[in-house]
């Protein structure tokens, strides 16, 4: 059976996850998760399969359209966005229309959460729900035999039938993590991918599912409920990637630190066998410590992400972050002492928070000394916390834009403080100072950078920011 995996198509290079879809002009990430799927057809089904990357590729839906007509796949799967979801569905509608005879699956955040609407109101076929690999192991295989009476079996499948949309039953969710095989990234080229300020290529790996916290705003990757892989497992994969000619790594976990044992096994299996290998991950301010920072950092890692979110303790608060500003100031000291690089997300435009709110984040941005801020507007999705309190302030239609996913604040308010936190925080003199240091280093980052940020602060242009 000829399957294609599809990285959509957009006129921006974004990048979608099951829990995100985000913009920045400096980096790009591969598709994971569309990766983690093309594996299965690979190693489970000993079939070959093709990943287009239409954003890396640069491609638009027409120039996908033309590849396809070629050799018609009986399966296309596709990862949908967030923000670019009404887009998704339009780009597949249109693939549909011109190749009738192939089935189309997409899998996804919004999918999952509202699989019916999204049959009966686009071509697509078949809705994975949650964790897609099994479901989409045992699609492939009845799609492949011929059995359509089997689809009604599949845990965790939506589906078109003649009757209209079928929803089964959920499906467990994936306790063994270990088991599933590793994402393939040799169906890839590598060299497209970068993240900022590091060498070329990078390589992504998720090691943990699942998050136990309770932040009222967040998009959870299958529920509270944390599955691991084994740093066996992990050190593993980074062994493949190796082989592929990869030395920086980009470890996608919500909050990698969070169970220090497995930390430690793993940044010691870094010291000892891929002593080459850089790596960066995401994690929060409080699960962090000196001792433990510097063994990260002696086992190559070289940035952090940390949601900080904000700098003032009542919007803290009200998303539930379970942080204390003052223990921000206090962990981050810790972490400037270890060297390692610093990019904070700063979240703007809670129901309740004031321009003293907002300027108080941007002091604390700066007087934390942070090397980079990515600051992005309040979203307000469905299945979250924030949607449940004041989803009726937001209108939110799946398949329209995103305007109204920020009415309860005003877009242009928060637009207007993002412009004033960008324009504080990057245009500083000791700020440009010390990324002047770094030009030699990533001359193309820099000035790129640059330049996007000036677009923005001037023309209102979107710069590194979730969409």
């Amino acid at each position: 059976m000829k399957t294609v995996f599809l990285n959509l198509p957009h006129p921006k290079r974004v990048m979608r996850r099951w829990v995100a879809s985000y913009y920045a002009p400096n980096f790009l990430m591969p598709p994971l998760e569309l990766m983690q799927l093309a594996a299965i057809v690979r190693q489970w089904k000993g079939e070959q399969t093709r990943l287009i990357d239409a954003i890396a590729d640069g491609w638009d839906t027409e120039r996908v359209l033309a590849e396809l007509r070629g050799e018609p796949p009986d399966l296309l799967v596709a990862l949908t966005g967030f923000n670019t979801f009404p887009r998704d569905m339009a780009v597949l509608d249109r693939l549909k229309a011109a190749l009738p005879e192939t089935r189309i699956a997409c899998f996804g955040y919004l999918p999952s959460q509202r699989p019916r609407e999204v049959l009966e109101r686009s071509g697509v076929d078949f809705v994975l729900r949650e964790e897609p690999e099994l479901t989409f192991s045992e699609l492939f295989d009845c799609l492949a035999a011929g059995d359509e009476g089997g689809l009604a079996s599949i845990a965790g499948l939506a589906w078109r039938s003649p009757d209209g949309s079928r929803l089964n039953p959920e499906r467990p969710r994936i306790r063994d993590l270990d088991a599933l095989p590793f994402p393939d990234h040799s169906l890839l080229h590598l060299d497209r991918y970068n993240e900022s300020y590091l060498d070329r290529p990078i390589g992504t790996i998720v090691s943990e599912r699942g998050c136990p916290f309770a932040c009222t705003y967040c998009v959870r990757e299958f529920g509270r409920q944390v599955a691991s892989r084994s740093p066996e497992s992990i050190l593993g994969e980074i062994a493949e990637l190796e082989k592929l000619g990869v030395r920086n790594i980009r470890f996608m976990d919500d909050t990698f630190t969070m169970n220090r044992q497995r930390l430690v096994r793993i940044c010691e299996g870094l010291i000892a066998d891929h002593p080459r290998t850089a790596w960066t991950c995401l994690t929060r301010v409080d699960m962090v410590d000196a001792e433990l920072l510097a063994l990260m950092r002696r086992s190559g890692c070289r940035r952090l992400y940390l949601g900080i979110e904000s700098g003032s303790q009542r919007i803290l608060d009200f998303y539930r972050k379970g942080l204390q500003v003052e223990e921000t100031r206090r962990r981050m000291a810790a972490i400037r002492e270890s060297g390692i690089e610093v990019s904070a997300f700063f979240v703007l435009g809670a129901p309740i928070e004031t321009d003293a709110d907002v300027d108080a984040s941007i002091d604390l941005a700066i007087e934390l000394d942070l090397d980079y801020v990515i600051v992005t507007k309040l979203q307000y999705w469905p299945g979250t916390d924030l949607f449940a309190s004041h989803g009726d302030q937001v209108g939110f239609d799946l398949f329209s834009g995103d305007e109204l996913l920020y009415a309860p604040a005003g877009y242009e308010r928060v637009l207007e403080w993002q412009r004033r936190f960008y324009r504080r925080f990057y245009l500083r003199p000791r700020y440009v100072r010390k990324r002047l240091a770094t030009l030699v280093r990533s001359p193309a980052d820099v000035l790129g950078g640059f330049a996007k940020l000036c677009g923005f602060l001037l023309r209102r242009q979107g710069w590194a920011d979730f969409i």
